[in-house]
């Protein structure tokens, strides 16, 4: 990706429902290191999210990312704490206000595979249900019979 192309995608998976919960303002600046090298900021204040192509210098955090693993991270592949972990992101100052901005910048377009089971497990308890009340009139059929087997056991 180039630089261009990594400060659009920020700015288009910015969560503006996110923002409006942030209370504080928080101002972090990214440096993309690698493809796509280059420096810009994000900053939250009154529930407005500003993405800007430059450095920040009053910031509350500094990120050292690569354009990929930004990508990766605002698609929920991976977290803050496991990139930190994995080298491959590093910060300076405050983490807990990074935390608070990738919350602000997750992918919009989240995939929703769970809906899908929960309706067939509801269409398999409504054949199981069908199937009980068939059975209960069957059983009732068969006690109607006086020359059932099992209407008679029943009677006794």
């Amino acid at each position: 990706m180039t630089y261009e192309e990594i400060v659009s995608f920020v700015s288009k998976n910015i969560k503006k429902t996110a923002a409006k919960k942030v209370t504080q303002h928080i101002a972090v600046e990214f440096d993309i290191y690698g493809e796509g090298e280059g420096a810009f900021y994000v900053e939250v204040s009154d529930g407005v999210v500003v993405v800007a192509p430059y450095e920040y210098y009053d910031r509350d955090a500094k990120v050292f990312i690569s354009g990929e693993e930004l990508v990766k991270i605002i698609n929920d592949e991976k977290t803050v704490t496991e990139s930190i972990s994995d080298g491959v992101m590093m910060v300076e100052g405050d983490n807990f206000a990074v935390e608070v901005l990738m919350g602000v910048l997750k992918a919009t377009a989240k995939k929703t595979p769970a809906k899908k089971p929960a309706a067939k497990k509801t269409a398999a308890k409504k054949t199981t249900a069908k199937k009980t009340v068939k059975a209960e009139k069957e059983i009732v059929e068969m006690t109607k019979k006086p020359e059932s087997k099992v209407a008679k056991d029943i009677k006794k």
